[in-house]
């Protein structure tokens, strides 16, 4: 006799569409340039810094994204997820 699951399979909402970091050495921006476009859906991006900084997403076009960071002397990496919904 089989079991029933106590549970249902829920489709995820979004699919990891790309990953990868930049390293920061002096500056605070740097540009991300994506493998493929977007498939014209509107992309989530999750920005993660190694250090003590603030992260901001600017000028999000279909072939990559720019990342500001609140300081010109930050040194270390941020890492960055794309989302793309469905």
């Amino acid at each position: 006799m089989a079991v029933k699951p106590n549970f249902l399979p829920i489709k995820p909402f979004f699919t990891i569409f790309e990953t990868g970091y930049v390293t920061y050495t002096s500056g605070s921006k740097s540009t991300v340039t994506v493998e493929s476009d977007f498939r014209g859906k509107t992309p989530t991006v999750v920005l993660t810094p190694g250090g003590d900084v603030n992260t901001f997403v600017r000028n999000l076009s279909s072939t990559g994204f720019e990342i500001e960071v609140s300081s010109d002397n930050y040194q270390g990496n941020v890492y960055y997820h794309i989302y793309l919904p469905g």
